[in-house]
C-alpha cells in the first residue's frame, strides 16, 4: 500500500492526467475498473491509503505507466511535455497531409 504521504500527490497527479487526457471520473472508472466513487475519494484526498493494484489499474485506464504516480515533478512534466508535443505533431501531420509515423 502507498502511505498517506503519497496519496495526496497521487490524487493531484490523477486529476492533472485526467484533465490532460480529457477524461472525467466516470470514463476513467469504465476504463480502469476502479469505481467512480473511489476515484473521487483519491482525488479529494479522502482516501488515505491506496493499493498498488489500484494505482496500476488507474494508470492502465489513463494509458500511462504506473510509475508516473511515483515520479518526481520533473519526470511528470517531461511526460506531459512529450504528450503535448505528440498531440501538436499529430495535428500538424493532419493539417498538412503528412503521412503518420
Amino acid at each position: 500500500m502507498l502511505g498517506c504521504y503519497m496519496v495526496e500527490e497521487v490524487g493531484e497527479r490523477l486529476a492533472r492526467l485526467m484533465e490532460l487526457k480529457g477524461m472525467n471520473q466516470s470514463e476513467l472508472a469504465r476504463r480502469s475498473g476502479v469505481s467512480r466513487t473511489h476515484i473521487n475519494k483519491v482525488i479529494s484526498g479522502e482516501r488515505r491509503k491506496l493499493r498498488l493494484t489500484t494505482v496500476a489499474a488507474l494508470a492502465r485506464g489513463l494509458g500511462v505507466r504506473a510509475e508516473i504516480f511515483l515520479a518526481s515533478d520533473d519526470s511528470e512534466w517531461l511526460y506531459m511535455s512529450n504528450h503535448i508535443f505528440e498531440g501538436v505533431l499529430k495535428e500538424l501531420r493532419n493539417g498538412y497531409g503528412l503521412p503518420p509515423k
